[in-house]
């Protein structure tokens, strides 16, 4: 698992053959939940890493009037 500003990629180490892409998300007391994708380990996870981080942008935003980083 490799750890980016709270962007964690799993290849595998868990399920063989699957591979998930989360960040948790944060409010303004702290964290209060994540946005994960699970699919194929094999699959390019990078490529989805901006798609969860910006999921997590916008429900922040949505929920808390506040951007995470």
């Amino acid at each position: 698992m490799r750890r980016r500003n709270g962007l964690a990629i799993d290849r595998g180490e868990c399920f063989p053959g699957l591979g998930c892409v989360g960040l948790a998300m944060r409010g303004p007391e702290g964290p209060v939940g994540a946005i994960s994708v699970v699919g194929d380990g094999r699959s390019s996870l990078e490529l989805v890493a901006p798609l969860v981080v910006n999921a997590v942008r916008a429900v922040s935003e949505e929920l808390f009037g506040v951007t995470q980083p």
